[in-house]
């Protein structure tokens, strides 16, 4: 506290002599109020505070303000509070808890100035309609200064007068964001009360170009992150640097919606790796913590499986009935952007892989040869469909829609085809085997009248292929041709031979996979898993030898093991006895150990 004019300010002690060791605790000092008569009995006092809700009262919980500037005037000769010839009686500053007092003062009028305010922010209002002196604000919005305050300039009180009521409210002109990264297991695009925070999700806030870095953080243990000390204006927010095996969920209505439950990240693709949200407005003042980001399993899900021709032209698959390779099959969403193609292979089969899980999918055939049309719609992409009948339209091709949930694999999107002319062409085998640092690709054909060249076609992600090989045709039956890809890319590579008849006709073989790399590179998908089966793609030098598969509870116990003889590209494992949880998948060799751990969600 700052004490005013008084009758005394010092009081000295007589002397005390101290021996060693010696503790003397009665050296004591009282005082009294000041008397009336030297008119310097008067106090004034209060509290600064941060007026969180903006309404100009003080309110339960809402904090002092600590190290404001105050200062003591008394009117000048003008008699008006804040005008040039007040002077300056006392300066203090408020106390951790925000309070402030001046004791000691001499009967008169006073006004108080509020300075150094902290960073962001400003007064609030001042005498709120609905406040009391007790709990309003009385600093001026703009000067800080406040109005006058008597205390006993007419020497009327023997006792003097405490006014506690003098009070300046703060409100935060800064502006703060966040909130929470989750795991969102069911895929629905809602928080659920037992789904959890993601870690070490890397947040972006952006300007509201979306390009502009302004800050960035890192989401804690519960997923949570924060952006506060912002001004007011526009901004976006971008989420990254996620877990290998998640993706983004589903979003409802980007930007700041207020909605603390859904997700706001929308990214560039189904399965691209970052997302940003839409343009966010924060006002002076507010804290926004509603800006999510949904992460679900990257469990896609998988659409097939055949074009027949339909000799009898009834609309139903016979047991006699070949498959019409080259048919171009196009998967699109429920906004009818294409999501994943297809050609059928030498068998009339095809697959779309890596699909996003949705509502309102459709197939569209296209490519027939020449002569041929669609058969009778006998199906409508049914999951029950026990008639193996064909699901396209008659006249456009495309089928009913159909829905694909995460994991699902639809095996039964098939058309017939009739009045096909039967190319005299086909591939008896196809191989590509890794070798050193390339691959060996050999196919043989039994028949090949009409054929003109061979393309070798190589892929990264089994969609788009490029042409690295062309072979023209010899025109001999049975004959073999072989090739090699000199580069191979360290993964998964994608194989198939295109075959480009004399008349223009094109057909694709079926895809050979070759996964080329160290024994780190095995990949183990769908993880995590929720339906019974674990695939296990191995390296080019894991194929053909003997291993063995185990899986491990967490703390090493051995739950299932089985012995393979000679390996295939892609092994399985039946994890559909496992409860939910993590476990090792164990894969050894007579080279090397690989643990890969795989979690199961039901």
């Amino acid at each position: 506290t700052t004490v005013g004019t008084t009758t005394a300010t010092t009081s000295t002690t007589g002397t005390y002599s101290l021996q060693t060791g010696e503790d003397n605790l009665t050296v004591d000092l009282g005082i009294v109020p000041p008397t009336a008569a030297n008119s310097a009995n008067n106090s004034l006092g209060n509290f600064v505070w941060s007026d969180v809700n903006g309404n100009g009262k003080q309110d339960a919980g809402e904090p002092g303000v600590q190290g404001v500037t105050v200062t003591l005037y008394t009117n000048g000769a003008d008699g008006v509070p804040g005008t040039a010839d007040d002077v300056r009686v006392g300066v203090t500053t408020t106390d951790n808890n925000g309070a402030y007092g001046f004791v000691g003062l001499a009967d008169g009028n006073y006004n108080v100035g509020f300075t150094n305010l902290p960073a962001g922010f400003t007064f609030t209002d001042q005498n709120k309609v609905g406040s009391t002196a007790a709990d309003g604000s009385d600093a001026n919005t703009a000067s800080g200064r406040t109005s006058t305050y008597a205390l006993d300039p007419t020497s009327a009180s023997a006792i003097g007068i405490n006014d506690p009521t003098v009070d300046g409210g703060l409100i935060n002109t800064r502006a703060a964001l966040g909130n929470f990264v989750w795991l969102d297991t069911n895929g629905d695009g809602v928080q659920d009360a037992t789904e959890k925070g993601v870690s070490g999700v890397t947040v972006i806030l952006y300007a509201i170009d979306g390009t502009t870095v302004l800050a960035s953080t890192i989401t804690d243990a519960d997923g949570k992150y924060y952006f506060g000390n912002l001004t007011a204006g526009d901004y976006r927010v971008g989420f990254s640097s996620i877990p290998s095996n998640l993706t983004f969920t589903q979003q409802n209505a980007a930007g700041d919606n207020g909605n603390n439950t859904n997700s706001d990240a929308v990214p560039a693709t189904p399965t691209a790796i970052t997302a940003i949200t839409g343009v966010i407005n924060l006002v002076a003042g507010e804290t926004d913590l509603s800006v999510d980001a949904g992460l679900k399993p990257n469990n896609p899900a998988s659409v097939g499986d055949l074009v027949w021709n339909d000799l009898n032209g009834d609309g139903v698959q016979q047991l006699n009935e070949p498959g019409v390779p080259g048919i171009i099959v196009t998967l699109k969403d429920n906004l009818g952007s294409v999501v994943g193609t297809a050609i059928t292979d030498g068998n009339g089969a095809y697959l779309i892989s890596n699909v996003n899980p949705g509502t309102n999918f459709t197939i569209t055939f296209s490519n027939l040869p020449a002569t041929a049309i669609f058969t009778t719609q006998t199906s409508n992409v049914s999951t029950t469909d026990a008639t193996l009948g064909s699901d396209a339209n008659t006249a456009t091709g495309v089928t009913a829609i159909f829905n694909l949930v995460a994991g699902q694999y639809l095996p039964h999107v098939d058309a017939g085809i009739k009045n096909v002319q039967v190319l005299p062409i086909k591939i008896e085998s196809f191989t590509a085997i890794p070798k050193g640092s390339q691959v060996n690709l050999q196919w043989k054909v039994s028949e090949q009248t009409n054929v003109a060249t061979y393309e070798v076609e190589a892929s990264a992600d089994g969609r788009t292929f490029a042409t690295i090989a062309t072979l023209s045709s010899n025109g001999n039956q049975g004959a073999t041709y072989d090739a090699v890809h000199t580069t191979p890319i360290a993964g998964i590579n994608y194989y198939r031979i295109k075959t480009i008849e004399k008349d223009g006709t094109i057909s694709y073989s079926d895809i050979r996979k070759v996964n080329f790399g160290k024994g780190g590179d095995v990949i183990v998908y769908p993880n995590p898993v929720s339906t019974g089966v674990v695939n296990i793609t191995l390296t080019g030098n894991m194929i053909n030898k003997a291993a063995t598969i185990s899986i491990l509870s967490m703390e090493g116990k051995l739950i299932s093991q089985q012995q393979i003889a000679k390996t295939s590209q892609t092994e399985t494992i039946n994890v559909s006895t496992l409860a939910n949880g993590s476990y090792i998948v164990r894969l050894v060799t007579e080279n090397e150990v690989i643990n890969k751990t795989i979690q199961v969600i039901r």
